[in-house]
């Protein structure tokens, strides 16, 4: 066999085991991809202002959608940050993101982009759970 029909086999295997339950080959690979490169192949997140997400939280409950901001606070144990842009303030909650209590430690990020779906808190306050996160600029880099 060619080499590359090997590396292409292993890929699809590799690909195929480390989905998450009920994630789709397309939802894995753009997972990665977002999180590498801060791009997405098979589904297109709208980029929405954290303004929006709290003006129209209603209409956006459930819905996946890309948020880009400043880091301005971090949990100590990596599980959420309230990151803002210039137009309001928005919770970040990262207990889907594997390992991201060591990737926010280590690499000290600044401004981050996020795919997440929209949640509401307790008192109706929504927030974005994460399933993916491209760090943009660290504090090193500053």
């Amino acid at each position: 066999m060619k080499p590359i029909v090997v590396v292409a086999a292993l890929a699809l295997l590799v690909s195929l085991v480390s989905c998450k339950s009920g994630e789709s080959t397309g939802q894995f690979c753009d997972r990665l991809l977002f999180q590498h490169f801060g791009v997405t192949v098979f589904h297109k997140p709208t980029l929405v202002p954290m303004k929006e997400v709290h003006l129209e939280s209603g209409r956006l409950s459930g819905k996946e959608l890309l948020v880009k901001g400043v880091i301005l606070e971090m949990g100590k144990n990596g599980t959420y940050f309230v990151i803002s842009d210039q137009t309001a303030r928005l919770l970040v909650v990262l207990t889907e993101l594997e390992d991201a209590g060591v990737a926010l430690k280590n690499q000290r990020p600044r401004m981050v982009q996020i795919i997440g779906t929209v949640q509401s808190g307790k008192k109706g306050l929504p927030y974005l759970k994460a399933s993916s996160m491209n760090i943009l600029q660290t504090r090193r880099q500053s």
